[in-house]
């Protein structure tokens, strides 16, 4: 999302140093809308970061924070939280094209981003193989639930509920159709990654997280609940959901 200078007046987050005058913050004037804030531990990285977000907040700019240690609580900031059993309250479906993605990247683009989040779960890319064999039983999915290009300007594209353990269980009932021991093991390598994601239920509770809420309500996602190893790959995988929502918004018109 781009915060236009015209949105936002400059932020005063302190003093320099060095010269004694006030240090501001101008989001307008980032270069390409990156801030990156370092320093050593207890410095004020998050109290920084806190001030210049709830400040955005109040200027009715939507914030989405990545809350990993339980620390950026900000007034007037909806929290949801992300995480298994109980700690969680919504699911991520990366696997669900949304339809202002259909209708602008097309079945064919949107299918690309899922085969791309499930290959980031592991240490290894998918083989050509693999690749081929996750794209056709993701096209299956959608197909069977009514997932087309035509579909896309229909709000029952936006109510699908797909799964990882629905992916797993296609994977695991075109495994006993296959012809031979190389297709089963490319089937068996798929299912172990996708069956990963299916042992968290991040990725199955009822209530799917909306990105295009995110993008106009802005939220603090609370991620503790998230297994460990799991964090940065969840992280990862809605900026990239966020990401390709602004990108089918298209440009931000004065």
């Amino acid at each position: 999302m781009v915060i236009r200078s015209i949105q936002v007046p400059p932020i005063n987050i302190g003093i320099d140093a060095l010269s004694g005058r006030g240090l501001g913050f101008f989001p307008g004037l980032c270069a390409n809308g990156h801030v990156e804030i370092t320093g050593s531990s207890g410095m004020g990285k998050s109290t920084v970061a806190k001030f210049i977000a709830s400040y955005l907040f109040c200027s009715k700019v939507p914030v989405v924070i990545f809350d990993f240690h339980d620390d950026l609580a900000i007034s007037g900031i909806r929290t949801l939280h992300l995480g298994d059993g109980a700690s969680g309250e919504c699911s991520i479906r990366f696997l669900e094209p949304t339809p202002l993605a259909l209708e602008v990247f097309g079945l064919r683009g949107c299918l690309e981003n899922a085969v791309r989040a499930i290959e980031a779960t592991g240490r290894r890319k998918l083989g050509d193989g693999q690749i081929n064999v996750l794209r056709s039983a993701i096209m299956e999915l959608w197909r069977r639930l009514g997932i087309t290009e035509s579909a896309s300007d229909s709000p029952a594209a936006a109510a699908k509920s797909i799964r990882p353990s629905d992916l797993r269980d296609l994977l695991l009932e075109k495994k006993d159709e296959a012809e031979s021991s190389r297709e089963r093991q490319i089937f068996d390598g798929l299912i172990n990654r996708v069956d990963v994601l299916a042992a968290c239920a991040i990725f199955e509770h009822e209530s799917p997280l909306r990105v295009d809420d995110l993008l106009q309500n802005g939220a603090r996602l609370h991620m503790q609940g998230i297994p460990a190893s799991m964090r940065g790959w969840v992280a990862r995988t809605l900026v990239n959901m966020i990401y390709a929502e602004i990108a089918a918004m298209g440009p931000v018109k004065e």
